[in-house]
């Protein structure tokens, strides 16, 4: 689920689905889940197919992940946790019939939608002489300067030191895009400001919004009130 195109799909083959699978543990994944489920309670089966043990692990840990879980379980979504996809099953009109896991299941479905992630999209930058990280991010100083001290970068290719650990990171979400976009402008410009500002990002599943500010990764206590 990539553009406008993308979400146009995948509400006309969900309308037409008796059973569709969101494969994946992401913010995108739990979404599309959450509007499908929400869309078609009673009427159509959601899976939600994860190699995590709860949605959104990764980013929340695994108790803020099993709160989530609880959400969707209740909600009706049939989640599939520590599973992994390795093969979709079509049918004769060129569409899916199922779809087959590494554990051996395999379960009936006509709609798969993948919120496994994201790299980030530099191969045109593969013969620029830029410095890359291994996930493909364009290595940037606190100034959002890149290797190359003529070319800034914002958004989210941008592999920074966080201010706050010195860590490098990648923030994927519009809001840190626009506000990068100002530092490297202002960068450019001889300005010399340090990208110092914490990401910002939200979901909405189910009318409740989690909000999330900073960088969790490292995390060494998980308070629930």
């Amino acid at each position: 689920l990539r553009t406008s195109e993308d979400q146009e799909a995948i509400k006309a083959g969900a309308a037409n689905a008796s059973a569709i699978a969101v494969v994946g543990s992401s913010w995108i994944a739990t979404e599309v889940a959450s509007a499908l489920v929400t869309k078609y309670k009673g009427q159509k089966e959601v899976y939600l197919i994860q190699t995590t043990e709860f949605p959104l692990e990764r980013a929340l840990g695994k108790e803020v992940g099993a709160l989530v879980a609880q959400d969707h379980t209740k909600a009706g979504v049939k989640i599939l946790a520590q599973e992994n996809v390795i093969g979709i099953n079509g049918n004769a009109e060129g569409g899916v019939r199922s779809i087959k896991l590494e554990s051996g299941k395999e379960v009936d479905v006509d709609v798969v939608v993948f919120g496994k992630g994201v790299t980030p999209a530099t191969e045109f930058l593969s013969n620029s002489g830029l410095d890359f990280e291994r996930d493909g991010g364009v290595t940037c100083n606190p100034f959002l300067q890149t290797s190359d001290a003529n070319i800034f970068a914002a958004g989210d290719i941008v592999s920074y030191p966080y201010w706050v650990d010195g860590k490098r990171t990648r923030t994927e979400h519009w809001n840190v895009a626009l506000d990068q976009g100002t530092f490297a402008a202002f960068n450019m410009l001889g300005k010399l400001v340090p990208y110092g500002s914490v990401p910002f990002f939200w979901t909405r599943n189910y009318n409740k919004s989690i909000q999330y500010c900073g960088n969790g990764a490292g995390a060494t206590s998980i308070h629930i009130q």
